[in-house]
């Protein structure tokens, strides 16, 4: 009997095999969604003075350069290759080779840096604290980020330190890496 929980070779990072729609993108979809709902609640509530239009507005500024950031943060900080040096134009460009891709490589820490980003801009368009943008649009970031780490989980990424509880999970189609190294056991 195995110790450990082989990933469910069902799950495909692809929602369909016939459409390039990528359950990591619907993870995005559904983070902004529940972002907009969060912002629009506080502003019923009257926790805020935005309206329904002034919330999406937000939003949108905040998703935009969430992309940016975290796509930039992506391949300035964790892309080891140079073709992103010699391909600039490729780096928002969601097609390869003919085939549409998405934007493959998003940093957190990016996304997070360019969400603030188009938070404070916004703010500054409508005049408003900084800081009552950044209380409003908080609540929304664990989930948002919960949202992530599934899309994650569908794409077999993010596999964690080597273990040997029965409840761990072994992703097939993960690099394997000698446990002679010291960074590989930690």
């Amino acid at each position: 009997m195995a110790m450990y929980i082989s990933f469910p070779s069902w799950i495909k990072p692809e929602i369909f095999s016939f459409l390039p729609i990528r359950w990591y993108g619907l993870m995005y979809i559904l983070a902004f969604a529940t972002a907009y709902l969060f912002i629009v609640i506080q502003a019923k509530n009257g926790e805020i003075a935005l309206t329904r239009e002034d919330a999406l507005d937000l939003v949108m500024w905040c998703v935009v350069g969430l992309i940016l950031g975290a796509r930039l943060f992506s391949v300035l900080f964790y892309d080891g290759t140079t073709f992103y040096l010699t391909h600039p134009h490729l780096i928002f460009w969601p097609f390869r080779n003919g085939k549409f891709v998405g934007l493959p490589g998003m940093s957190y820490h990016g996304g997070l840096f360019g969400a603030a980003v188009g938070g404070w801009l916004y703010s500054k368009k409508k005049r408003i604290p900084f800081l009552e943008i950044a209380d409003t649009v908080v609540y929304s970031v664990p989930l948002g980020y919960t949202f992530g780490r599934l899309g994650n989980f569908i794409n077999g990424e993010l596999f964690g330190r080597v273990s040997t509880k029965p409840w761990a999970m072994v992703f097939p189609d993960a690099p394997s890496f000698s446990t002679n190294y010291e960074w590989v056991r930690r």
